[in-house]
């Protein structure tokens, strides 16, 4: 979404600084209007919110239908708890995950994903050491 050339940022680049600057995480109560992002705008948007500290594993709700693509490190989630693998369980249009580095992410500890089996094309477990080849 970023210019590349030293261009003015364009309109949705700017409404996505917005909403991932803003104080109020209105686009936590907009979750019908979240729901037919395009998947460019929501995965922008994820990452936005994510690397601004304001995402927390319940605000993954809001992208379940529309967040095709996740990137998740323990610089943006220190602990990858259980609530935050639940919840992005439940990210059904995901067809991207990755989960690099997080090495002491266990083998158990994945069974939320399971359902996203379907959609998902790519996993990314690198730096994942404690997990074994059963996990996958």
């Amino acid at each position: 979404m970023a210019s590349q050339r030293g261009e003015p940022p364009g309109l949705a680049s700017l409404c996505l600084d917005a909403l991932a600057s803003s104080e109020a995480p209105f686009w936590r109560a907009q979750k019908r209007h979240m729901a037919v992002l395009p998947p460019a705008i929501a995965d922008e948007l994820l990452c936005r919110l994510l690397a601004s500290g304001r995402m927390s594993a319940s605000g993954l709700e809001a992208f379940a239908a529309c967040a095709t693509r996740l990137r998740l490190h323990p610089g943006l989630v220190p602990q990858l708890t259980p609530e935050w693998l639940a919840y992005v369980g439940g990210l059904r249009a995901l067809t991207r995950l990755s989960l690099h580095g997080f090495s002491r992410l266990r083998d158990g500890r994945l069974a939320p994903l399971a359902s996203l089996a379907p959609s998902l094309r790519a996993l990314d477990l690198s730096g994942c050491a404690a997990l074994s080849s059963r996990a996958l």
